[in-house]
């Protein structure tokens, strides 16, 4: 008994969790199988009406009510118990009509093709179901298509056979929506809809459209002066509104987009860099961009920078790049003759994220670093972790020794900025100063803060 009950739950449960993208084509399903079962239904019935069939029209009554119904579920959240109702009561119409559909030789059955439909469809629906959907029923679909397109066996009662003067145009219209169905099925299944991809589609053409934008994150000194800002990247979508960047930014790098976003948001920055040259608040500001491992490693990343710096007039001191410590991994020497070569026209360096993984200390030898950001995640847990403070104050100790000047990061409140100040740092960044704001709001905010 506990073998039969153990075979019962592995055969009808889920074989693996349904992602996003399995429930939404399994929504798509539902309807296309509910508009089909309506309009095929309503005509049916129609039609049996008219030749006084009544027995069928009851049983096409009832095949657009599943139709309604089923339509009706493909918005909702459906249950695995519902799934395995609709499948069978599907099976049970596309047989009851197949068996009703005698010809008289003028033309050939066609309602058991739809069981054609059914098996792909179940194919695909069910793959990642457990045994009996996944592989037993899209079988007894198939050999019920194999049996009765064979046999030709259908009811010989005339009261439950559809009406003979309408087997041809019968033949041609299950034809036509036959094929329309099985091919929208395979559509369904061949598209990606998952919303990683729908993003994907919606990032590029915001990238296409210009449709991104930049906020400017203020970095302040310990008089609360603003010495600089940090360029970040926002994307306000049409009709999700803003899509946070650890959401977009995986999606970028997954699909290859890094390097144009990179190359967008330095340009847009330096663009800036020269608009706010009539600035008082913002002349001296430098402005820091981040650079992935990507497009610092692209065999025209120097003369591409230095054709911006030189388009825009950016002068010596006022750009800064950060990049984090995993970026040195990929090719330390090829990284470190960039960042020296690009040295000389007086770019910046910063270290992003210090502390949070890699954390070399070889490298604030080798390289010319101007600042080492301190990770916020130990930033964040510094009130209550004595070991956070010890780690901060050596970095923040270490990066004095060696003349670079260390950045707290992801600075919240008034408790951390003082324990941060105490300790020597020198610049601070944070929501406890500002939020990332755009263009304008950050002019207006200088004019009336500081």
């Amino acid at each position: 008994m506990q073998r039969v009950k153990n075979f019962t739950v592995n055969a009808f449960h889920y074989g693996s969790p349904p992602d996003d993208k399995h429930n939404l084509r399994l929504r798509l399903i539902l309807l296309l199988t509910g508009l089909t079962c309506m309009i095929d239904g309503v005509f049916l019935a129609i039609v049996n009406m008219l030749y006084n069939k009544y027995y069928l029209l009851l049983f096409f009554v009832f095949v657009t009510l599943f139709g309604a119904t089923t339509l009706y579920l493909s918005f909702k959240k459906v249950t695995r118990t519902c799934l395995f109702i609709i499948a069978h009561i599907l099976l049970f119409i596309l047989i009851v009509a197949s068996l009703a559909d005698k010809t008289t030789g003028d033309a050939f059955h066609s309602e058991f093709n739809y069981l054609i439909v059914l098996t792909v469809g179940a194919s695909l629906v069910f793959r990642q179901e457990k045994i009996y959907l996944r592989i037993v029923f899209p079988l007894i679909c198939f050999v019920s298509f194999l049996f009765l397109m064979m046999s030709g066996i259908t009811f010989s009662h005339s009261e439950l056979n559809l009406p003979k003067s309408f087997e041809r145009s019968l033949y041609i219209f299950n034809m036509s929506f036959y094929s329309l169905i099985l091919l929208l099925t395979t559509f369904v299944y061949r598209s990606d809809y998952s919303s990683q991809a729908l993003l994907r589609k919606d990032l590029q053409a915001a990238i296409n459209d210009n449709m991104l934008e930049i906020y400017y994150q203020p970095q302040v000194n310990k008089h609360r002066e603003i010495i600089g800002v940090e360029s970040l990247l926002r994307w306000k979508h049409r009709q999700r509104g803003y899509i946070s960047p650890d959401v977009f930014i995986p999606i970028a790098e997954k699909y290859g987009m890094m390097i144009t976003l990179g190359w967008w948001v330095m340009e847009n920055s330096m663009k800036q860099i020269s608009n706010w040259h009539h600035v008082p608040k913002l002349k001296d500001a430098v402005v820091s961009v981040n650079i992935s491992p990507l497009q610092l490693l692209e065999v025209s990343f120097k003369n591409k920078v230095c054709e911006l710096i030189s388009r825009y007039q950016i002068p010596a001191g006022k750009l800064k790049f950060e990049i984090t410590e995993s970026t040195l991994i990929y090719d330390y020497n090829k990284i470190r003759d960039i960042i020296l070569e690009l040295n000389t026209y007086g770019i910046k360096w910063s270290i992003d994220d210090f502390g949070s993984g890699y954390s070399s200390l070889k490298l604030l030898l080798d390289i010319p670093v101007d600042d080492v950001k301190i990770d916020k995640s130990l930033i964040m847990s510094l009130e209550k972790s004595d070991s956070n403070i010890i780690l901060i104050k050596t970095i923040i100790d270490l990066c004095k020794e060696l003349g670079i000047t260390p950045l707290a990061e992801g600075v919240e409140n008034e408790v951390q900025y003082s324990i941060l100040k105490d300790m020597g740092c020198e610049i601070f960044q944070g929501f406890h100063f500002s939020k990332p704001l755009p263009k304008k709001s950050l002019e207006a905010f200088l004019e009336h803060n500081l």
